[in-house]
């Protein structure tokens, strides 16, 4: 075995294949979206949908709407608690990764099936890869 030399790191080669690698792309979390838009996908009710508009702005990203919190939200006039429990499970089904790399499958020990999210730096991604590789030892 030997070693594989990836800008700047020594790392042991691998001991496993990976056999498929599935590119994350998270653009769509992160693009600006009408808020008719938003609603359509998260099946929003016309009022939460009006009051969002009204108190958060007319586009928003996926993502900045994960971001609101239940102090953001409560001084909004017109929206309550059950607005909120109606938003907040909506935003429930957002998946924001917080790791560079995922193992999504390991079908034999010398295989595995990862996802990379490319809106990660490269340095982080080389650093997950050579701990799950570590972890794997």
């Amino acid at each position: 075995m030997g070693s594989v030399a990836v800008s700047g790191l020594n790392l042991p080669a691998p001991h496993f294949t990976v056999i498929q690698a599935k590119v994350m792309n998270n653009s769509s979390l992160y693009d600006k979206k009408s808020i008719d838009e938003v609603a359509k996908i998260l099946n929003l009710s016309k009022r939460l949908c009006n009051g969002i508009r009204k108190h958060f702005g007319e586009s928003l990203s996926l993502y900045d709407l994960s971001q609101i919190t239940w102090r953001d939200f409560y001084p909004c006039k017109g929206l309550g608690i059950k607005s909120w429990r109606e938003f907040s499970d909506a935003i429930s089904i957002i998946d924001i990764p917080k790791k560079a790399v995922k193992i999504l499958d390991k079908p034999s020990s010398n295989k595995i099936i990862i996802e990379i999210d490319i809106s990660k730096s490269f340095s982080k991604v080389i650093k997950e890869l050579s701990d799950i590789m570590k972890a794997s030892v």
